[in-house]
């Protein structure tokens, strides 16, 4: 008996659960979790080799892809493939435990589910197994991990200088409570002034001040605690979801987010159903690629309406709040041509450079505002301390 680890979501439910498993074999325990009405994302053996999970990034997961494609389309068959990866410096210690799930008798899919590849890779991979199209199937899965690479990389880069700016704004406010603040005091009191005699703004300026100096340490610890306490709680199902739902209500990033969303799952839907997925699996692994527990469980009710019996297009008109409203109509006139991965891909190309344009944008206004933001904080906080200087100038003035 081995033991074996488990990602799926229970029939009728969106949100997804992990645990362990006892069986003869891998498909053993896929038969075992089907059996309890749970619809299988990902299923691995808990031994050594996949203990030691391998942390490859995408972009070279992108190259790993790519390479078989070429070599697959070229003639040369998945194990001399795999050999000649496995002298690759990164790309080595994954093509090796690749070749051993083969040589074990494990087929393509399933060994890419052993070695820890995406649902909708090996969903992909088991479907084209058979119709004998891996070559299209792995550059197809190359050029959609590029594409993500690069919004991913575009989002970031558009971010850095706002962070920059903010950590900035954060780092000059600090030093000016703990440095500035403590020696203009000095100044004010040889003048003869109270604290009681400062403007209330200014009283509080000085009491932030004194907590800073006097508790900076603890100050830190407890936002640093926050920030540790925020980010485990919001890996749980209940915090993933709360924070899920709440950004889609943001403004600006929630329509974003939306847009992307809608973008990547049109993608992948494409993707599976070009690669001859069925329409209810295509849908589900799709929602599950997005991240996003909104969009998994919008595509959950979608699977349940196709197998129902609707068409797609009629499914997705019942989700206005999720699903842009020229969608259905557009998968309408795929379900007439045949044509829907074509029709799905050119919109989420589309959806896609929408949201480049979005986070470029935004990153243009964000700027400058960041830049007014900071002006206005280290501005406010040098004028409540020179109000009451300006004052002390005046009463001594007036006294002589």
């Amino acid at each position: 008996m081995a033991t074996f680890s488990y990602k799926a979501l229970p029939e009728g439910s969106a949100k997804e659960i992990s645990g362990e498993i006892e069986a003869a074999s891998y498909n053993e325990a896929l038969a075992a979790l089907s059996a309890r009405r749970l619809v299988v994302l990902s299923v691995q053996e808990l031994n050594k080799s996949s203990r030691q999970n391998l942390k490859i990034k995408d972009i070279h997961i992108a190259q790993l892809f790519r390479t078989l494609g070429t070599l697959l389309n070229a003639g040369v068959t998945l194990s001399v493939a795999l050999e000649s990866l496995s002298q690759h410096k990164v790309l080595g210690p994954l093509a090796k435990r690749w070749i051993a799930y083969n040589n074990a008798g494990l087929s393509l899919s399933q060994s890419m589910e052993q070695l820890g590849f995406a649902p909708a890779h090996v969903a992909a991979a088991r479907a084209s197994e058979e119709g004998g199209s891996l070559g299209k199937v792995f550059l197809r899965l190359a050029g959609e991990l590029d594409e993500s690479i690069r919004i991913r990389d575009e989002i970031r880069g558009a971010l850095t200088y706002p962070v920059a700016i903010l950590g900035f704004i954060g780092l000059a406010v600090y030093f000016l409570l703990t440095g500035f603040v403590p020696r203009f005091m000095q100044v004010l009191s040889g003048m003869g002034l109270k604290p009681s005699d400062y403007p209330i703004y200014t009283q509080v300026v000085i009491a932030i001040s004194d907590f800073l100096r006097g508790n900076g340490p603890i100050f830190f610890v407890g936002v640093a605690a926050l920030v540790a306490a925020t980010v485990l709680w919001a890996r749980t199902p209940g915090g993933s979801e709360t924070i899920d739902r709440t950004l889609y209500k943001l403004p600006l990033v929630g329509a974003m987010r939306r847009t992307l969303n809608v973008g990547v799952f049109l993608s992948n839907l494409s993707f599976l159903l070009a690669a001859a997925v069925n329409m209810p699996r295509a849908l589900e692994i799709s929602g599950a690629t997005t991240g996003s527990v909104v969009y998994r469980e919008v595509a959950r009710n979608l699977k349940k309406r196709v197998e129902a019996g609707q068409l797609l297009s009629q499914a997705m008109k019942a989700e206005p709040e999720w699903i842009p409203s020229e969608i259905p109509p557009l998968v309408a006139a795929g379900e007439q041509g045949n044509a829907i991965p074509d029709l799905t891909e050119k919109y989420a190309q589309y959806l896609k450079e929408q949201v480049r344009r979005g986070v470029q944008q935004n990153s243009k206004l964000i700027e400058p505002a960041l830049i007014v933001v900071m002006a206005v904080v280290v501005g406010g906080l040098i004028l409540s301390l020179m109000v009451p200087f300006y004052d002390a100038i005046n009463k001594i003035q007036q006294i002589r």
